[in-house]
């Protein structure tokens, strides 16, 4: 089994669900309000960890399974999000592997004080056409757009120590 955790400023929800074959079912959920969280900062710890704790204890019942791990959906200040766009001209040439490598490497000026996560939007022909795969088809211009997330460390490590509390990885 897999598990999401979205925390929001209003409420905690988890889900815990199945994968075979491409296809997801839903095995356990838990929604609890949030407590001692206002969104953008933690105005009390254990309000905030009781609130994730009886999200989680609803869904594991409901699955009849322990939690060991889980993805965390959360927005606030401290999640940026940059949009990003490499372009390279291929003079009508069409679109091989190779040139998916030579779009695909993107140098991004770190700030230490966050963590760091590079996604593939989708790619625009000669500024026209968007595509999820571009291969096959020919063009002058080629962009690739991504989006770089960048989540605070400080509130990667207080997560961390939230869900070791948990016992959640």
């Amino acid at each position: 089994y897999k598990t999401i955790i979205e925390i929001g400023s209003f409420s905690i929800k988890t889900i815990i669900y199945s994968e075979h074959n491409k296809e997801f079912s839903i095995i356990g959920t838990g929604k609890t309000r949030s407590r001692g969280y206002t969104g953008e900062e933690i105005e009390n710890f254990d309000d905030f960890i009781d609130s994730i704790k009886n999200s989680i204890v609803q869904a594991e019942k409901q699955a009849n399974h322990i939690i060991r791990d889980t993805f965390i959906l959360i927005t606030n200040q401290n999640v940026k999000i940059k949009k990003t766009q490499k372009d390279l001209n291929l003079d009508g040439a069409i679109i091989e592997k190779n040139d998916l490598r030579k779009i695909s490497n993107i140098k991004i000026h770190q700030d230490k004080s966050y963590y760091y996560n590079l996604y593939t939007s989708h790619y625009k022909i000669d500024d026209k056409l968007v595509t999820d795969n571009p291969l096959g088809l020919s063009c002058n211009k080629l962009s690739m757009i991504s989006l770089v997330s960048m989540i605070d460390i400080k509130q990667v490590n207080l997560l961390n120590n939230i869900f070791q509390k948990l016992h959640i990885k």
